[in-house]
């Protein structure tokens, strides 16, 4: 009798790993709704209307600062402040497509593809 529960005893230790990972078997069914897709999916689509609304008001500040350049008549206190507009429009710029691009670098990262 000791014998069989013990050889039964071991056979169920030995198969616990294999009942464990059945669930992520080839050709078995994924869990629908768990993990951190659906966050991601909610801050993905957020972070892209944060950048169009970004791209758009850097728009908008790049046609101000083209209408003082033109409007300037030469006045050195307004082209200096079409050029500072300039480059506040174009620094939102690249920090937000260097934003972009590292969100993307972290979510490769997490992914395991990097």
């Amino acid at each position: 009798m000791k014998k069989i529960s013990l050889a039964s005893v071991t056979a169920v230790a030995l198969a616990m790993p294999a009942i464990g990972f059945a669930q992520n078997l080839p050709g078995g069914a994924a869990p629908v709704g768990t993990g951190v897709e659906p966050i991601v999916a909610i801050l993905n689509k957020v972070g892209n209307w944060m950048f169009a609304i970004l791209l758009a008001v850097a728009a908008v500040y790049i046609l101000l600062a083209a209408f003082k350049f033109l409007t300037g008549g030469g006045d050195e206190k307004k082209v200096t402040e079409a050029r500072r507009a300039l480059t506040y429009a174009l620094v939102a710029v690249v920090v937000g497509a260097l934003t972009k691009g590292l969100i993307e670098v972290a979510k490769a990262i997490a992914g395991g593809a990097l």
